[in-house]
């Protein structure tokens, strides 16, 4: 029989391309705005998870948690990353890895930028994560992401999640094969989506992060991974 040739689709960044990619995480950043700031679900979410009568957090201390699905995944994520790096730079000098080249040097841009680029907002950030406010047993006043730095308290340094950043990374795998493979780049969407919340929640039960602020973590990163896409779209 006839041999079919698969086409990659159309790379055009046309006006739907911009809606959906661009304009739709707007709608849902401005959703967040409205459904968290004024409801304080961050509050009611994380109160599941802390025992006031004992004053703790009662998976803070979980070996699960703690070292598997905080440490053990951020350092997995963190070889991953040096390993693409690797492979990126080798491919300079190997003709076997020529080919994939420019898709491994976007991919590790995005598995740096997206996690810094997160973490030097939560950096600057106004809000405290949860055990350090006084609800939970710590010193500082819960605020808002809206809300000003309270007069004499530093700044929390906690928005958005640093951890769910590593996964939500992964998005780049999105952009890879948005042209040459939709089924494939569809399914990286919502396995990195599910992962990256997973992931994420585990930061909340322990009392290190507020539920929203994965969500604007996967938003974050989004927007590097696509920031990117955008600027090498042509090369990959």
């Amino acid at each position: 029989g006839c041999r079919q040739t698969l086409r990659p689709v159309n790379p055009t960044l046309d006006r739907r391309f911009w809606l959906w990619h661009a304009g739709l995480p707007v709608v849902i950043a401005l959703s967040l705005l409205a459904i968290f700031e004024p409801s304080h679900w961050d509050l009611a979410v994380s109160d599941r998870f802390y025992d006031f009568a004992r004053g703790r957090f009662w998976l803070r201390r979980s070996w699960f948690f703690e070292e598997f699905a905080h440490d053990g995944i951020k350092w997995a994520i963190v070889v991953f990353g040096l390993f693409v790096g690797v492979l990126w730079l080798a491919s300079w000098r190997s003709s076997t890895l020529a080919s994939k080249r420019r898709v491994l040097g976007y991919l590790f841009l995005c598995l740096l930028l997206a996690p810094l680029v997160v973490g030097g907002i939560k950096a600057v950030s106004v809000q405290h994560c949860p055990w350090d406010i006084d609800r939970y047993g710590g010193m500082a006043p819960y605020v808002t992401l809206l809300e000003p730095v309270v007069p004499g308290m530093d700044r929390g340094a906690c928005w958005p999640s640093g951890h769910a950043a590593g996964p939500f990374a992964f998005y780049a795998l999105y952009f890879v094969w948005r042209n040459r493979s939709p089924k494939r780049s569809r399914w990286a969407f919502a396995i990195v989506t599910v992962l990256g919340l997973l992931i994420g929640f585990g930061r909340v039960v322990q009392g290190a992060h507020f539920v929203s602020h994965m969500f604007w973590s996967a938003l974050f990163c989004w927007y590097v991974c696509l920031t990117l896409y955008v600027a090498f779209r042509a090369r990959l």
